[in-house]
């Protein structure tokens, strides 16, 4: 095999052991919330944190628009 095959096969190798390796340690959003104390639980889910989230969502979309 030509070293550029070698490369291909190796670089291929590597992402996918790097995915599967975070796919299996990362925890998915559920189980991070679940593991989390009862007042940052309740923290999380207060309007005033919802509302920076939103508030942040709008401006990225107006960042956004203005680059167009």
């Amino acid at each position: 095999m030509s070293a550029y095959v070698k490369g291909l096969i190796g670089g291929g190798l590597i992402f996918g052991l790097g995915y599967w390796l975070m796919k299996t340690t990362a925890p998915n959003p559920d189980e991070l919330y679940k593991k989390l104390s009862p007042d940052l639980q309740k923290q999380v889910k207060s309007p005033e944190t919802l509302y920076d989230v939103n508030q942040i969502v709008e401006e990225m979309k107006e960042e956004r628009n203005d680059k167009r």
